[in-house]
């Protein structure tokens, strides 16, 4: 038997993905390469924008005609779309066979088996105390560069996002489960590891009467032997404490990029979206970043047209982008979200106003990022290799401290290697290179 899963949104429903692969291989399937030669199809989908939700169900939709053309096809759908629609998908769609929630991963054995014998369609959704977070790396064999899952859900409840409504309420992993699964993957090959979450920089476990916060895991899995690099994604403003600066100071091994979402540059805005924090406080928090991380690269998430937003308030962003200076960002047009509180608040600006001050806001940062690129031009970084390009497979690829993916030719076996390499040329979304002699 074999299932294809078709994943929608953020990194941690690509690594929630790789999970429900671990759970399929125990059940006897093999990965299809596509739809057309599966015996199950599960969509892990996004709620996140309505843009994406209406392409999850879109898809679902697409699928009818295989499920008529194979009775026997199975069809489940998980992630965030299950969550927040539960058992409406299945009386809207009536060739899905289960649906299950973001906690109910660890039920898809359940589901599977009981499709197979012909049970009625079913929806498992809700969270639950006893969460799992789920490790196993049956399915394939370890990348140089791992995800990790540290934390699941959310407690800040910013009026634009539905995270907390389809994740559930922050839960962190245990702190030495943490360490285990970095070690197993370090003793499989894997020489980064990449720490996420909702809120990957609240993470707080306790332990008797031991409390670990975010930077004591991020020291604990540094001192691990094997291990190369660190990074994580994505944090919040709020909780870039001192403690976790001062890493960036010490910690060698801990990568020179952040992704620290900002949002937007105006103070009325940022209350209004409850990021409890001012643009003051967050340049503040840069600039010790900066002095503890002097090469250290900024990446941010920014809404364009969030309702109120006057044109000044936007202007202010744009001059915040302009002081910062990110590597890049991630920016979308606001997407009202139901449930959320600022589904409430009447919007005053037209789908075209909007996407002319994105069209404004890209200008601006293309500009950054062609510069801060060229600036990468002649100088040496340690890039660690994690295998042959995707763009061409007679080179390799690698990523900076930085996060910037490098192109380079080499004889000699690298993968999993950290090399010097000299960049030659930066193109818009990468650097090529040439490896240094040692």
């Amino acid at each position: 038997m074999k299932a294809y899963i078709k994943t929608f949104g953020c990194q941690m429903n690509e690594h929630d993905t790789e999970r429900m692969y671990d759970i399929l291989v125990n059940l006897g399937y093999a990965h299809s390469p596509n739809e057309t030669e599966a015996d199950l199809i599960i969509l892990n989908s996004c709620s996140v924008r309505d843009k994406s939700e209406h392409k999850v169900f879109s898809h679902i939709g697409s699928l009818k005609e295989l499920k008529e053309e194979n009775p026997n096809l199975l069809i489940g759908v998980g992630g965030c779309v299950a969550e927040q629609e539960g058992s409406q998908i299945l009386q809207r769609m009536k060739h899905v066979d289960f649906v299950f929630g973001t906690h109910n991963i660890d039920k898809l054995e359940e589901l599977v088996s009981n499709a197979q014998r012909g049970y009625s369609s079913t929806s498992i959704t809700g969270f639950r105390n006893d969460f799992k977070f789920l490790s196993n790396y049956n399915y394939r064999t370890p990348k140089i560069s791992e995800f990790i899952t540290i934390t699941s859900g959310c407690n800040k409840y910013c009026t634009f996002c539905i995270v907390p409504y389809v994740r559930g309420k922050e839960i962190s992993r245990d702190f030495q489960e943490i360490l285990n699964v970095c070690r197993e993957l370090v003793s499989k090959g894997t020489r980064e590891i990449h720490l996420i979450g909702q809120n990957v920089n609240s993470y707080t476990y306790q332990e008797n009467r031991k409390k670990y916060v975010f930077a004591d895991l991020l020291r604990a899995i540094a001192d691990i032997d094997g291990v190369d690099r660190i990074r994580f994604t994505t944090s919040h403003p709020r909780d870039l404490t001192d403690a976790l600066i001062d890493c960036f100071r010490t910690e060698e091994k801990l990568a020179s990029h952040l992704h620290l979402p900002v949002q937007c540059g105006s103070n009325r805005v940022l209350k209004k979206m409850i990021r409890n924090y001012t643009k003051e406080t967050y340049v503040e928090k840069v600039a010790r970043l900066r002095e503890a991380r002097s090469d250290i690269a900024l990446t941010s998430d920014i809404i364009v047209g969030f309702p109120t937003e006057t044109e000044e308030e936007f202007e202010e962003t744009l001059d915040l982008i302009r002081e910062i200076k990110y590597y890049d960002l991630f920016s979308f047009i606001y997407s009202k979200r139901k449930g959320t509180r600022a589904a409430a608040i009447e919007e005053t600006y037209t789908q075209a106003q909007k996407f002319n001050r994105l069209y404004r806001l890209h200008g601006i940062q293309n500009e950054i990022t062609t510069t801060l690129h060229k600036e990468y031009e002649g100088k040496r970084f340690d890039v660690l290799v994690e295998g042959f390009s995707k763009k061409d497979d007679k080179k390799y690829e690698g990523r900076t401290s930085t996060n910037k993916v490098v192109h380079f030719f080499s004889d000699a076996s690298l993968k999993g290697k950290t090399v010097p390499v000299r960049i030659t040329k930066a193109q818009k979304h990468f650097l090529e290179g040439e490896v240094i002699c040692q």
